[in-house]
């Protein structure tokens, strides 16, 4: 455990070439034999996808494998691949919730609120693809949702 820890550490400082500075992250996934798997390369997935549970968590951390990260790890791919289906396909609508001052009734915003309704499977929730529209970053290759949601014209 100690080594997993040292080479995480090596990321925490940034790394400079000619002159311009790098910060790097690095996630570890962990299998250990025969727990995880028997072959080299059921370990090697057991660990990809310990890894991958790492990176979810944030930068620089390690994950040690367990058999719930297979049903956790399979439902985002698919959800993912649906999600960008639902962009192509125009299943993505949005709609406005007023945000009243209860006092005086006076209305004080709106509230954006993005619903996916899938033409096979009906509406999905949304605590089930919000952790998800939310997380793009310099590390992600999410599209944006923005450009999926047409506003109507005025």
């Amino acid at each position: 455990m100690e080594r997993v820890k040292a080479i995480l550490h090596i990321f925490k400082e940034p790394f400079d070439l000619k002159g311009y500075e790098f910060h790097l992250t690095a996630s570890a996934g962990i299998s250990m034999y025969p727990k995880d798997g028997n072959s080299v390369e059921s370990l090697m997935i057991s660990a990809d996808t310990a890894m991958y549970n790492a990176k979810n968590r944030g930068l620089n951390l390690y994950a040690f494998y367990s058999p719930e990260m297979n049903a956790t790890t399979r439902e985002k791919i698919v959800l993912e691949s649906s999600l960008r289906k639902a962009i192509d396909n125009g299943e993505l609508r949005l709609f406005y919730q007023p945000q009243v001052d209860i006092a005086s009734g006076e209305i004080k915003g709106v509230e954006a609120l993005l619903r996916w309704r899938a033409s096979r499977q009906g509406a999905h929730p949304a605590q089930r693809i919000h952790p998800d529209c939310g997380r793009d970053g310099p590390d992600q290759s999410n599209r944006p949702v923005g450009p999926a949601v047409r506003l109507p014209p005025e």
